[in-house]
């Protein structure tokens, strides 16, 4: 009986000790707020979202004369599409689109146009000198064509100046069968190297 007493007490004097002096101090866990889980998910949609990129749409420029410089820097408007132009778009020298034919000084009527269009072009830039050149290819004796190369470069000059194109402003040479263009031993050679080129003199 007294073995059985002294259990219960111990028992009770156990479950006092607990009470008073506990040894598992339960650890209080704050939870985070709903508001700031909200803000850190969108945080990192945000992060792995692809960066936008701006397309910016290229400057459209426009060559209303066809010489390959654009109006906005172009600096000589209307230059005929058959001149060599400078990087401010002003012509230099080209072959002039009128021809003549064999042995002969006279424009042929096909041509006579283009003298009319470059006579314009002329007119409308007075500041501009214009030089003449007219060359043939080797076939014949080198005085006779360049003596004939001088003859259609006057021919050229009188047209123009019928065309209103002061004659101070022009001036023709005869080049004869010099700096040839292609080679004069085909027919498309010697017909290219039959032509006349102008040069602008600013």
């Amino acid at each position: 009986m007294n073995y059985y007493l002294f259990l219960f007490f111990g028992f009770v004097s156990l479950a006092h000790a607990q009470d008073t002096y506990p040894y598992i101090i339960p650890v209080s866990v704050e939870k985070a707020s709903e508001q700031h889980n909200s803000q850190a998910l969108k945080t990192q949609e945000e992060q792995t979202q692809p960066s936008e990129v701006a397309v910016i749409a290229p400057l459209q420029t426009k060559d209303s004369d066809a010489d390959g410089i654009s109006d906005d820097i172009d600096q000589c408007a209307e230059t005929p599409k058959y001149f060599r132009v400078d990087g401010a778009g002003c012509p230099q020298q080209a072959v002039l689109p009128v021809h003549f034919a064999s042995d002969s000084v006279a424009l042929t009527t096909a041509h006579i146009q283009g003298v009319k269009e470059f006579a314009e072009f002329v007119k409308q830039h007075k500041e501009y000198q214009i030089i003449i050149y007219n060359y043939t290819n080797d076939q014949g004796d080198a005085v006779v064509n360049r003596t004939l190369s001088q003859k259609r470069a006057n021919a050229i000059k009188e047209a123009l100046m019928r065309n209103g194109v002061s004659s101070t402003k022009l001036t023709a040479i005869g080049r004869g069968d010099e700096n040839p263009h292609a080679d004069n031993a085909t027919p498309e050679g010697r017909e290219e190297n039959n032509r006349t080129e102008v040069e602008i003199i600013l």
